[in-house]
């Protein structure tokens, strides 16, 4: 049994690695534009399971949001109004493919 394993997936996780114990853990966590956190009802953002969010933070991660109350996210997402500016022809915009 790994205490922090079970600290950041809960109890009624199970498994012996770290991806076990993602993939039988029933929390989510909720990523903002810059932070990640344990979701909450009032939370707003993208939810993710434990395993997901796993795969996309690490563990290290995962166990400074239940520490803190969040995580700051090293590389903030691109937010929605980001991405339509983008879509419109901003800068960072991908070239369109031509149909054949």
């Amino acid at each position: 049994m790994n205490p922090k394993l079970e600290y950041i997936f809960g109890q009624e996780s199970r498994g012996d690695s770290a991806r076990e114990r993602a993939v039988t853990s029933g929390r989510t966590f909720v990523r903002g534009q810059d932070h990640l956190s344990l979701d909450r009802t009032e939370a707003k953002g993208r939810r993710l399971t434990a395993a997901e969010a796993l795969d996309a933070y690490g563990l290290d991660l995962l166990e400074e949001a239940l520490d803190y109350g969040s995580a700051i996210l090293r590389a903030p997402t691109r937010g929605a109004p980001t991405c339509r500016w983008a879509r419109r022809g901003g800068p960072c915009a991908r070239p369109r493919l031509e149909r054949v």
